[in-house]
């Protein structure tokens, strides 16, 4: 079917020639359109099959218009009203991103403005896609309403009535790429609720105090939204004061999100600076979301130089509520050294930055079966003193602690000498090794969650 579908593109200008007497025509239409998800990346060869035959046609639309990615400059209007007059075609649309189109690739002088999107605006395209099940907004500007308004309190949202299965909000921010409040974030995390959340590489404001209090469209007062989110994933998030502000993020999700349904939780180093405090609400997030249900967790923190004699204890980390999640079977912790470009690069920490992982580690559930450690900016010459990487007593406390264990990943990220660490930790974690349990690999290599 591939060689009939490229053999239709015979130009950009070029109508094909219709297939007289084709045996495509006979094949069970189960069949057609396994041939035409096959070609689903091609969507020109798709255009070209649909203008053969009405029958054709029929079957290569839904594959056609299954997804679209929608790039503007200013706004979407004129899509919103081609789903309005096109319900035919709307009902087809299962993925969709709207983007960012400079305007200098229309020939137009380069302008900083891009397209905002609003609770309104969004729940007026989602509610005309009856089968969409994922969403990305990708380098859009955000707004409570028609204003503007970034710290609009009286602005509500249109909660949408279905739930879909993945939404991502990339590189987004207010106007003149402003940060985006957690105000904005969370209205439009309530207007298109979704199983699976990725917030990435977001500018965030956590100074404003969110309110989690928002009103669906048919309602005429304010009531709480609990969002059954089962993955939530944060990446890259950024604030100008998030060393005391970073955790406010999940405070505010703690107050959204419906507890004992997250399944998957995935950061990165998204909080800095572990204060009794900070940890503390990070660990009434885990519980209340998490318990029970908790199976993936990628601790949204680094354990770096920093760290002390407190943190190498267990009950420092008791405020976590790790062992609350007793379903728990993967967690991925992250180790940060200095760079080689840091001036306290020889001055080794207090004690051993393994020594926090073990102490970590005694407050997880003993079935845990996968066990992550991502290890920043190492190099042999730190590798072989133990005063930085105690790597023996890791491998020890792994196979003391947890009696399930299948595997134990090691993630070299930004290595000064890939191959000599990688065999030293092969040694010093003999006995992991030698139960055949052990990787490692670069990052983006070995899939740890």
């Amino acid at each position: 079917m591939l060689t009939v579908v490229r053999s239709l593109r015979k130009g950009d200008d070029e109508t094909p020639t219709p297939v007289q007497g084709s045996t495509f025509d006979v094949l069970p239409l189960e069949i057609q359109h396994l041939v035409f998800r096959h070609a689903s990346d091609d969507k020109p060869a798709i255009l070209a099959c649909s203008l053969v035959s009405r029958s054709w046609r029929d079957t290569s639309l839904p594959h056609l218009f299954s997804s679209l990615k929608v790039k503007r400059s200013s706004n979407y209007d004129d899509f919103s009203d081609f789903l309005a007059a096109h319900p035919d075609l709307a009902r087809h649309v299962r993925e969709l991103e709207l983007g960012y189109l400079p305007a200098h690739f229309h020939g137009l002088p380069h302008t900083r403005i891009r397209p905002t999107l609003t609770p309104a605006n969004l729940a007026s395209i989602t509610m005309k896609l009856p089968r969409l099940r994922a969403l990305v907004l990708r380098s859009v500007w955000l707004a409570n309403g028609a204003g503007l308004v970034e710290g609009d309190s009286t602005a509500h949202s249109f909660v949408s009535p279905r739930r879909l299965k993945e939404l991502t909000i990339d590189h987004c921010s207010v106007r003149r790429d402003g940060p985006l409040p957690l105000r904005i974030l969370f209205s439009i995390l309530t207007t298109v609720p979704a199983s699976t959340i990725s917030l990435l590489f977001l500018p965030l404001d956590c100074e404003v105090p969110f309110l989690p209090n928002v009103q669906h469209s048919s309602m005429t007062t304010q009531s709480k939204i609990e969002l059954k989110v089962e993955t939530l994933v944060v990446r890259g998030a950024s604030s100008e004061s998030w060393p005391d502000h970073g955790v406010r993020l999940y405070d505010a999700f703690h107050q959204v999100l419906a507890p004992k349904c997250l399944r998957c939780l995935r950061t990165h180093a998204t909080i800095r600076g572990q204060t009794p405090d900070t940890l503390r609400s990070l660990g009434g997030f885990i519980g209340h979301v998490g318990h029970e249900a908790l199976q993936h967790l990628e601790l949204p923190f680094s354990i770096g130089t920093d760290f002390g004699p407190p943190e190498s204890r267990p009950e420092f980390w008791h405020t976590l509520q790790l062992n609350r999640c007793r379903n728990l079977q993967c967690v991925r912790v992250t180790v940060t050294l200095p760079t080689p470009a840091s001036p306290s690069v020889l001055e080794p920490p207090q004690v051993p930055l393994t020594a926090a992982c073990i102490a970590l580690m005694v407050n997880m559930p003993r079935t845990l079966r996968t066990f992550v450690v991502a290890l920043w900016y190492v190099d042999s010459a730190r590798m072989k003193d133990r005063k930085w990487l105690d790597l023996e007593a890791l491998d020890e406390a792994l196979l003391t602690h947890f009696s399930s264990l299948a595997k134990v990943n090691v993630v070299l990220c930004a290595c000064g000498g890939w191959v000599e660490c990688t065999k030293l930790i092969l040694e010093a974690m003999a006995k992991c090794r030698q139960r055949g349990i052990l990787d490692v690999g670069p990052l983006n290599v070995i899939d740890y969650l």
